[in-house]
């Protein structure tokens, strides 16, 4: 027999559900004195441990011998208060995830009915959870074909390295005297490796168009007298187009790198540097493309309205003078073609802000943002326009809100018909359309090439094309993908110098039961081994520490991001060969700052290697919704990271949250008191739980 407590739907219900093997026969008696004001429906959650062949399997649920009994008035005016709205009928919802390569099955149950006109809580009940076979033939994944994701060995393993670093994307330059300073004297033998700065997906995966890198690949550049040239990604990424029937027409969406302002690249030398290869030529296609969806953002992180989350604010204050005009480009737009505005304002006041804007002196809808509540920093509400009166050259946002509101701007974007036209030294583009097109390019020149851009196993590459006048055309067979005209024969900036990598070779790491991830200043190093030896000797588990900055280099292009932790463990994860070998715990050894970048005037000034980093959420404005979750980390089974408040997670997962060697050790020396159980007492089988 089972004691079911009712849980209230919150962000950590779903980790603190237990997980239990239920039989046909068992019944889930539901305590209803847990019931408390909360803003969600109540819930009884059942998880059962489906085992490793799960996917073999559909699942057929059934609610037995339901016991009601009627909701008290005490309780009533709980649930009225909470808008509980009982069915006629008991619902329920059921879903599987994956933990430690388990399949975990889940049953959310609203133990709520109306009978008759009454409101009856459901107390008792036997949950029925019959496997049916599949039918065909199930694909499973084998643990060869997982481990062959992952390179034995690092390229970092031997050899000079250098990290290099841009501030945004481009075309950059490596002249002589720049290798030299790195360090490099043969031009001819120089190699570059990287793939920059756009912030990881959260779901990894290693195939198909958004696939992850593993490790660091080659990257092809344009070999010529005077250096190497080649294109770099920045921080920002915009999400691949995709019509939206709400707004009718084609939207993408920004993503500016929330844990780096800087994109990083990797220098080396070695034989057979790769140059930039031409594609195949294809036919021409009978539909031609002259222009091109083009995206115009200015976002100037700098302010937080609270110390959290991972969107920053502009610097400027509305309340300093309730009125700023924003210069937007928009240089070779088509003319005739309708464009659209997007801003997002931010405010706190006590009071509603009204928000007025005008387009080139032409007045747009005003909005309003309301009074921030008891848990509010700030309240964020977007404008979205049509324009129709976009000019040539600039054009000016004016935002004006209510005098003396504290208002801040987070980001506008334009999006306008911009002519493929080549104006300055290079011009990067893509577009919604899929198929085979021709493309026309003017502004060209007899040095004029293009390049498509690559991405995962699939190097930049130059287009085959034809001139005529300043008219350059060209076919391609996946216009959403990114192109770059370049002018071969111009002079291009340089990256900044980094420094010298040391030789590491991270990829070639196989079991632990636990990982200890430290800053990469190495300051908390020394502590970190004596935790991580106590563990080995006492306890018996293989422990491994790396250092954050290493993490970077193999699992993110030297690009500080979370996701480069999490790629690690999941290479951990999928090479081990039997559950046994799977890592058990993650220790993040070190503090983290909510401000990543480090970009505000709280956090600016700090050693970015004396902090690990942290996974925020979105929303940043408000005290209950905007916090630090350690736990994306622990999400390692393939296609996770969609729905991190419902995917389970396959470690243990802890922080020290410690900058200096004194805490460290004052935290270790705790830690090993505990084991060793020097401080016997009751105290011990206390847990608390903070949310």
């Amino acid at each position: 027999m089972h004691k079911g407590r009712l849980c209230i739907l919150s962000i950590l219900s779903l980790l603190l559900t237990g997980m239990s093997r239920l039989q046909a026969n068992d019944f889930i008696h539901i305590d209803w004195s847990s019931l408390h004001n909360d803003s969600v429906m109540p819930h009884v959650t059942q998880t059962i441990d489906l085992g490793v062949n799960w996917q073999q399997y559909t699942y057929r649920v059934n609610i037995d011998y339901p016991e009601y009994e009627p909701v008290t008035k005490k309780e009533q005016a709980i649930l009225k208060s909470i808008k509980a709205t009982p069915s006629d009928t008991l619902r329920y919802q059921w879903q599987i995830g994956i933990s430690r390569k388990h399949g975990i099955g889940e049953v959310a149950i609203y133990p709520l009915i109306q009978k008759d006109g009454k409101w009856m809580k459901l107390t008792s009940f036997s949950l029925n959870v019959t496997p049916q076979s599949k039918t065909g033939r199930q694909e499973k994944r084998s643990a060869q074909e997982t481990k062959a994701r992952y390179a034995a060995h690092s390229v970092l393993k031997e050899g000079k390295w250098v990290k290099i670093r841009v501030s945004e994307e481009g075309i950059y330059q490596l002249t002589p005297s720049l290798l030299k300073q790195m360090g490099f004297n043969d031009i001819s033998r120089v190699k570059l490796y990287g793939y920059g700065g756009r912030v990881q997906n959260m779901v990894i995966t290693y195939s198909g168009k958004d696939a992850d890198t593993d490790d660091l690949e080659e990257v092809p550049t344009l070999r010529r007298a005077d250096g190497l040239v080649f294109y770099a990604n920045g921080t920002l990424r915009w999400s691949n187009w995709a019509y939206s029937s709400q707004a009718k027409r084609y939207v993408s969406t920004r993503e500016i790198n929330p844990y780096s302002s800087y994109s990083y690249y990797f220098v080396t030398e070695g034989d057979n540097p790769q140059s930039i290869e031409e594609e195949p030529a294809i036919g021409n296609s009978t539909t031609a493309i002259a222009t091109y969806p083009e995206r115009i953002l200015i976002e100037n992180d700098a302010y937080s309205w609270y110390t959290s989350g991972r969107h920053l604010f502009d610097s400027y204050n509305f309340a300093n003078g309730n009125s700023k005009n924003y210069t937007l480009p928009t240089p070779d737009r088509e003319a005739g073609k309708t464009a659209w505005l997007t801003f997002r304002m931010s405010a706190a006041a006590s009071s509603a802000t009204t928000i007025s804007s005008a387009f080139n002196a032409t007045s747009l809808k005003s909005f309003t943002i309301g009074a921030t509540g008891q848990y509010d920093h700030a309240i964020t509400r977007d404008g979205l326009y049509s324009i129709d009166n976009l000019k040539d050259g600039e054009n000016t946002l004016n935002i004006k809100t209510t005098s003396g509101h504290n208002a801040r701007l987070d980001y506008i974007c334009l999006n306008y018909d911009r002519k493929l036209q080549l104006n300055g030294n290079f011009l990067v583009f893509s577009h919604y359309l899929t198929g085979t097109h021709t493309m026309t390019l003017t502004g060209a020149d007899a040095s004029t090439k293009i390049w498509r851009i690559g991405q995962a196993g699939d190097p930049i590459k130059q287009i085959p094309a034809s001139l005529s006048g300043n008219t350059l055309t060209f076919n391609v067979v996946d216009p959403t993908r990114r192109f770059v005209a370049v002018n071969t024969s111009a002079t291009y900036p340089t990256p900044e110098i980094d420094g010298r990598v040391p030789n590491q070779d991270l990829h070639a790491d196989s079991t632990a039961d636990m990982v200890i991830i430290i800053p990469g200043s190495g300051k908390l190093e020394e502590q970190a081994n004596r935790l991580a030896e106590y563990h080995r000797q006492a306890d018996n588990l293989r422990v491994r520490i790396v250092k954050a900055n290493q993490l970077y280099n193999e699992f993110s292009s030297g690009t500080p991001d979370i996701g480069a932790y999490r790629r690690y463990m999941k290479m951990l994860y999928d090479r081990a060969e039997n559950e046994n070998d799977l890592p058990r715990y993650l220790l993040m050894f070190g503090s983290s700052l909510w401000d990543n970048r480090m970009k505000t005037a709280q956090t600016k000034g700090q050693n970015p290697n004396d902090y690990l980093l942290c996974y925020e959420t979105e929303n940043s404005v408000n005290e209950v919704y905007s916090y630090v979750v350690d736990d994306v980390l622990g999400l390692l089974d393939d296609g996770e990271g969609r729905n991190i408040f419902t995917e389970k997670i396959d470690l243990g997962i802890g922080r020290f949250p410690v900058t200096n060697a004194t805490d460290a050790q004052t935290l270790v020396d705790k830690s090993i008191a505990y084991m060793k159980n020097i401080e016997v007492g009751a105290w011990k089988n206390t847990i608390y739980m903070l949310a």
